[in-house]
């Protein structure tokens, strides 16, 4: 019972969702109450967390905002651990007025020349190697550069900060980070999201070298920007940045609603609170964020070791108090281009005969049994939806061909899509019994779609991914199953 809307609480079935010590993150602040979470260290008075206006979500009543122009240590730090995995995020928008600087230091130019929007840094002494993203306003073409401090032999420049950093708009960093596993170790992880596309990415880098003497696990020190030289140069009498929605914590396990069935396909993520997280059942509270009521969404859950879900596709706003979300340790299925046709392979030589069987004294013995291509069948439905148009559209497939037993090892999945739209999946179907499967299309807001169909096709997969089976591609007119007023 319950909408699936801002601050409701849903629950999230499914396996191998992985373990998470701690369900709730380490910070989770969107400045509610005007306040900045006492777990994080602000670095200028400048830095308030009560400000009013350039608000992210209709749901936000405060924000964070720095005067450039005054003080450019405007960013948090998270000082109470360190940790060797980190995942971060902070939602961050530049006043229409922000002047990027385009000079080396002390050149005319050179405020807001020289800014850190992230940086990893140990406790105590700077000596060691520490990890950080640097805008460099005085190059061109790609102006990031992805630094190491004392370690500038795996320095490189990644992309371009005004592109990507578009002024008078709220945009998304999100961080994983994790320490190598030794000193000179090239095995150390990172990745950076921006707007949910991944604009680096490494799993061999050093972030602990020799000159170290020995590892040192980090913590987030720059959370937000940081201005390395003076104030802004800029005639504008202020130069404004505003944060909102940071969420820290010491593993990347964790719950995020996206707006692509497919992660890689999203831009436009927001993260999800969680209350409890079990291998196979997770609580959050919803964070609805920039999504709409009516939008179509899809939830995605990331393990402690990266690994993502499949996209569960949910409406916000529609009913979904508790479902059923895909196993994390199934990497997702890209959505097919063009609707093509995968066509089921088999070797020639095999001709449609499967070799198993067990000979005297337990050796194995090759037997001939005739292999038979399990069948999907489509079941009639005679749905009806209520009067307002309003609720999912079930579908049901039977598997013929394989007993009850099989089942553990084969995996019905749907793809869709209406009218001329693009296509959705694969999704898992529900098991019921009996051989019957279910999947519920989310409701896309069926009465804009009137006159249009739904197409919609099965395939069966194995352990390993491969298709096995699929069925006939089924189409229902809409119109036919939304009662009339």
């Amino acid at each position: 019972e319950g909408d699936i809307k801002h601050d409701s609480a849903i629950t999230i079935n499914g396996i191998g969702f992985g373990k998470k010590t701690k369900a709730t993150p380490l910070v989770w602040e969107d400045f509610s109450d005007g306040k900045l979470d006492s777990s994080l260290s602000p670095h200028t008075n400048s830095l308030i967390a009560n400000n009013r206006d350039n608000l992210r979500t209709g749901f936000s009543r405060f924000n964070a905002r720095n005067d450039f122009k005054k003080a450019g240590n405007g960013f948090f730090s998270y000082d109470k651990l360190v940790a060797p995995e980190w995942f971060v995020q902070y939602w961050v928008k530049l006043a229409a007025s922000w002047h990027w600087g385009t000079s080396t230091y002390k050149g005319p130019d050179n405020g807001l020349a020289n800014i850190k929007f992230f940086r990893m840094f140990p406790k105590g002494s700077r000596n060691y190697t520490n990890f950080f993203w640097n805008f460099h306003g005085w190059g061109v073409g790609n102006n990031v550069l992805r630094a190491f401090e004392n370690n500038t032999s795996e320095n490189k420049y990644v992309f371009n900060m005004q592109n990507v950093f578009t002024l008078d708009t709220w945009h998304c960093v999100q961080v994983e980070y994790g320490e190598n596993s030794g000193i000179d170790k090239h095995d150390g992880h990172i990745k950076l999201w921006i707007d949910g596309i991944l604009r680096d990415d490494s799993t061999e880098i050093n972030t602990n070298n020799g000159k170290d003497g020995v590892a040192i696990n980090k913590r987030p020190y720059i959370i937000g920007f940081y201005d390395s030289w003076p104030p802004s140069d800029s005639s504008e009498v202020t130069q404004y940045a505003y944060y909102s929605d940071v969420y820290v914590d010491n593993t990347w396990a964790r719950v995020e609603i996206g707006d692509a069935p497919t992660w890689s396909d999203c831009t436009h993520r927001e993260m999800q609170i969680p209350a409890s997280w079990s291998e196979a059942s997770i609580k959050v509270n919803i964070n609805q964020g920039l999504f709409a009521e009516g939008d179509p969404a899809y939830l995605f859950v990331v393990d402690s070791s990266g690994n993502v879900s499949r996209g569960s596709p949910m409406v916000i706003g529609g009913d979904g108090s508790s479902f059923t979300a895909s196993p994390v340790n199934i990497n997702e299925v890209p959505e097919l281009q063009n609707k093509e046709e995968i066509e089921l392979q088999k070797d020639k030589d095999d001709e449609g005969v499967e070799k198993i069987g067990e000979g005297e004294e337990g050796e194995l013995e090759l037997l001939e049994i005739p292999y038979q291509i399990p069948d999907l069948v489509w079941l009639l439905q005679g749905v009806d939806l209520t009067k307002h148009t309003k609720g999912p559209f079930t579908v049901k497939i039977r598997v013929d061909g394989v007993d009850e037993q099989g089942h553990a090892s084969l995996f019905p999945r749907i793809l869709y899509y209406i009218g001329t739209g693009s296509s959705h999946g694969y999704f898992d179907m529900i098991h019921e019994g009996d051989n019957v499967w279910s999947f519920e299309i989310p409701d896309p807001g069926w009465y804009r779609y009137r006159s249009n169909s739904i197409h919609y096709q099965a395939r069966l997969f194995d352990e390993d991914g491969g298709v096995i089976a699929k069925s006939r591609w089924d189409i229902e007119l809409i119109d036919s199953f939304i009662r009339q007023n």
